[in-house]
């Protein structure tokens, strides 16, 4: 699987090194890729600035891009795309262009072209993303298209997935992988990709994949009890802060507006905050009159 990125990395290396920009330091990089059937995705990228300095918020990509939407403090930006010799580049003016802005978040959605290859029934995801600027954490999720798993190992001499550190899960209807890198290299070209194949519908033919139930639900209190760090690594500082309020709070059901109360954030950012914990499976909401009642559904 190496040699399928190892000659696009030669090629972006040079670009992606003579565009870096030192203008702005990123924390945390967090990028979700949901992978579409035919092969196209879509990304939702959320991206935390230590310290932003450009007047536009700058996001490149090594893919082509149908459309974006992004936000901040709960606006939308006015983002521009452009094709360049070897990606995406995509600009977005921030209201304030005139002072600095510190521990600041942006959130992406982004439509992608086809993100996969396809030969003998066999599915081929590469995603390559090259580190433009200084940056402590980058997390990456791969969701696989619903009745689609990994291929099995012994089918091929390479692996299922890289980088080798992945971790497998399910948000349970599609199945993930997730890898975090700390402290990357200014330059470096990070490659993820994964095999993956058609499997049907998860109550026939993902039999065979996961054994019985009971061995499943075995095998997930065995591995979640050793990945609890590393779940915990993958998510940001925001969704620990409402982790953190949803483990105090123990088995019981607390009202979204006391989370509000006790993270500090806006309502907007604590509403999309839970979406997507719930989309992965983390935590349960529950409409109850006019409100919401949220709760920890995995320990982490």
């Amino acid at each position: 699987m190496k040699s399928a990125y190892l000659i696009l990395g030669v090629l972006v290396a040079f670009f992606v090194v003579s565009t870096i920009t030192f203008a702005s330091i990123i924390d945390e990089h967090q990028i979700n890729i949901f992978l579409s059937k035919e092969g196209s995705a879509i990304i939702k990228a959320r991206v935390k600035y230590a310290e932003l300095t450009t007047e536009d918020v700058p996001y490149f990509m090594m893919v082509d891009v149908r459309r974006v939407n992004a936000y901040a403090d709960g606006t939308q930006l006015n983002c521009t795309v452009s094709q360049r010799p070897y990606g995406t580049y995509i600009s977005c003016m921030r209201p304030d262009t005139t002072t600095p802005l510190y521990n600041y978040t942006v959130e992406f959605e982004i439509y992608t072209s086809k993100l996969t290859t396809y030969n003998g029934g066999v599915y081929r995801f590469l995603y390559n993303y090259g580190v433009r600027e200084p940056t402590k954490k980058i997390s990456v999720v791969l969701y696989l298209p619903e009745g689609y798993a990994l291929v099995k190992e012994s089918r091929f001499r390479e692996k299922p997935y890289y980088p080798q550190n992945g971790i497998t899960g399910s948000d349970g209807r599609r199945l993930t992988i997730t890898w975090g890198i700390s402290n990357p290299k200014l330059g470096e070209t990070l490659s993820f990709s994964a095999l993956y194949e058609y499997v049907g519908t998860t109550s026939t033919n993902m039999t065979p994949y996961y054994l019985s139930l009971p061995v499943m639900l075995a095998l997930f209190y065995i591995v979640l009890r050793r990945r609890k760090t590393d779940v915990m690594e993958v998510l940001t500082d925001d969704e620990r802060a409402i982790i953190d309020v949803l483990k105090e709070a123990g088995n019981r059901m607390i009202k979204q507006k006391d989370i509000v109360k006790a993270t500090n954030f806006s309502k907007a950012k604590v509403s999309r905050l839970l979406a997507e914990l719930e989309e992965r499976g983390l935590v349960k909401r529950e409409r109850v009159g006019r409100t919401n009642r949220v709760k920890l559904v995995k320990k982490v």
